[in-house]
C-alpha cells in the first residue's frame, strides 16, 4: 500500500449563527465548542464536535442537518465554531475520513470504526487547537 502525505492549515474561527465570513471553497470544517469569558475578555477553545467536508463550505455549514446535534454536546455557557482548510475535490474524502478516524469526533459517525484507504499521514498548520499537529491513519 502506498502513504501519501498531506500538508493543510486550517484557517480562521467563525462563530456559529456569523456564517458571512466561511469560505465558499471546497474543502474541510471541524466544529469546536468554545467558552468567551466576557468579563476577563478570554476565549478558551474546547472539544472538538464534529468534522465535515464540501464542495462549498459556507453553503454546507448554514444548512446542516447535524446543527441540533452539534448544540447538544456543547457544556453549558459554550458555543460552537468553525475552522476550515482548503482541499482538492479529489483528496477530500481520504482527508476528512482520516481526520475523523483519528480524532473520533462525537457527533461522527461515518469513518469513526473504519478507515478504507491506503495509510495517509497530515501534517496540519494554522488555527486547529483540538486537532492533532500530525496524524496517521491507516486501513482497517
Amino acid at each position: 500500500m502506498t502513504e501519501k502525505v498531506f500538508e493543510q492549515e486550517f484557517k480562521g474561527y467563525w462563530r456559529a449563527g456569523d456564517n458571512r465570513g466561511l469560505p465558499t471553497y471546497s474543502g474541510i470544517f471541524v466544529v469546536q465548542s468554545y467558552y468567551h469569558d466576557r468579563d476577563k475578555s478570554t476565549v478558551s477553545m474546547n472539544d472538538l464536535i464534529y468534522i465535515g467536508a464540501a464542495d462549498n463550505i459556507n453553503e454546507r455549514v448554514r444548512n446542516h442537518e447535524k446543527k441540533s446535534l452539534w448544540k447538544q454536546k456543547l457544556k453549558p455557557g459554550e458555543q460552537f465554531c468553525y475552522s476550515c482548510t482548503p482541499v482538492r475535490k479529489e483528496d477530500r474524502e481520504r482527508i476528512v475520513a482520516a481526520l475523523i478516524h483519528v480524532h473520533q469526533p462525537p457527533a461522527n459517525s461515518t469513518y469513526v470504526d473504519t478507515f478504507p484507504f491506503d495509510t495517509t499521514r497530515i501534517r496540519l498548520c494554522g488555527d486547529y487547537p483540538v486537532l492533532e499537529k500530525e496524524i496517521v491513519a491507516e486501513t482497517s
